[in-house]
């Protein structure tokens, strides 16, 4: 009865241990949906981001001559990220980092990064140090989106 015992107790806790590790693969792997918009600020609101912006810029450089632009618009709902920005008015393709609760922006219109060009992008002048879902912008931000050699 003794040996039964600890038998169940190492399966139970091998059982435990796989479990555990494949979760923190998946996570690792960014299989699970992003979060909400609204679930992390005290208020519902993502932390950092906004209710409203008013005199939001995109600018948008395809490397090739090709520049689109979108001047004086705003952006609602606590949805004012830089991602935010992008996706009111791009067709997007994009990976999502569980890992950073960030997304790897990998096609703009059609324009997708291969192993020599990628998507960049800076704000108000400035290369970002994060994310555009991180980047919480501010009235009068003034975005640059350009399609270059890998930095």
């Amino acid at each position: 009865m003794i040996f039964l015992g600890k038998t169940l107790k190492f399966i139970l806790i091998g059982l435990i241990a796989s479990i555990s590790l494949t979760f923190l693969i998946l996570f690792q792997l960014g299989v699970f949906i992003p979060p909400n918009d609204n679930g992390n600020g005290s208020n519902g609101q993502p932390i950092g981001y906004k209710e409203s912006l008013s005199n939001i810029s995109l600018y948008m450089d395809y490397g090739n001559g090709t520049v689109h632009t979108w001047v004086g618009f705003s952006l609602y709902n606590y949805n004012t990220s830089v991602f935010h920005a992008l996706d009111k008015h791009c067709d997007l393709e994009y990976v999502y980092y569980a890992v950073y609760d960030d997304y790897l922006i990998t096609s703009i219109n059609g324009i997708s990064q291969n192993s020599t060009h990628a998507w960049h992008f800076w704000v108000n002048g400035e290369i970002s140090p994060i994310g555009c879902y991180k980047y919480a912008l501010d009235n009068d931000s003034i975005i640059n989106w350009n399609y270059t050699t890998n930095m």
